[in-house]
């Protein structure tokens, strides 16, 4: 699934192609089968929270429990560098800076409720793998960054009212409250 960094105790996982082949084409379709208005942009948003969050935890589902996750996006505010994502950001109505702070806004959202940590970048995933490989000291910089942020995540520091808000506000009714305790145990084993 990913990359483990057995030495950091973190496992790295690219969610940027995950983004471009499963959310941005789930996303669109539902807009069109549905004739979602495109003026309407809380409604395009709270869609495109729906099938995000709802890929991102059957990620953390399926993984195994052995190390810290953390999600690897490689994405730039300028120029989204993945062309695949870029089309279809565009093919959702979005110029590549407004999917990006989309996909930030998303992204903070997710680490200020859920015990998620994320990373992006403006490396590649394997050109970072690479990075690592060869010692280099920038890669070895952002998982220092990476193990502080997960050091942030801690069981007793984390509150699950604020996920509870955060399902109902964006009504993220898949959640249900079986889902969410399968959930809430894995992330809670990860920690």
């Amino acid at each position: 699934m990913g990359v483990d960094l057995k030495y950091y105790n973190i496992e790295l996982i690219d969610i940027t192609d995950i983004l471009a082949d499963t959310v941005l084409p789930d996303w669109i379709d539902y807009m069109h089968e549905f004739s979602v208005d495109p003026a309407k942009k809380t409604h395009k948003l709270k869609i495109f929270y729906h099938f995000f969050i709802k890929t991102v935890c059957d990620l953390l589902l399926d993984a195994n429990i052995s190390t810290k996750k953390v999600l690897f996006l490689n994405l730039r505010q300028e120029r989204i560098p993945n062309t695949i994502l870029r089309n279809r950001a565009a093919a959702a109505g979005y110029s590549d800076s407004e999917f990006y702070l989309l996909v930030k806004g998303l992204i903070t959202k997710l680490e200020r409720n859920f015990p998620l940590k994320f990373n992006i970048s403006s490396y590649s995933y394997n050109k970072f793998l690479k990075l690592i490989d060869s010692g280099d000291g920038h890669a070895v910089y952002h998982i220092n960054l990476m193990r502080i942020k997960l050091d942030t995540i801690g069981k007793n520091k984390y509150q699950y009212n604020l996920v509870d808000k955060f399902i109902k506000k964006y009504e993220l009714t898949w959640l249900d409250e079986n889902y969410f305790n399968g959930f809430k145990t894995k992330l809670l084993s990860i920690l």
